[in-house]
């Protein structure tokens, strides 16, 4: 039971990421989506983006921390079915 729940908050933590991910993305289109650009926004205050070359090391950043996650996830699921 315990296992289950911490692989769905690790899940969810990783959506999070990919959506701040798909987030970032968007940075160079000059979208002009005011609830997307609140969240742009917030996401360069939480990891402080100052300039472009930052956005694309931020994107490297969370794209690692999202393969972790998913590594996680299948160790547990591996272990869930021996």
């Amino acid at each position: 039971m315990m296992m289950m729940m911490m692989m769905m908050m690790m899940m969810m933590m990783m959506m999070m990421m990919m959506m701040m991910m798909m987030m970032i993305a968007e940075t160079g289109t000059g979208s002009d989506n005011g609830k997307l650009n609140r969240k742009k926004r917030k996401t360069f205050k939480k990891y402080s983006v100052t300039n472009v070359r930052e956005v694309a090391q931020l994107t490297q950043t969370l794209k690692q921390k999202v393969q972790a996650k998913t590594q996680r996830i299948r160790r547990y699921e591996k272990r869930e079915t021996q």
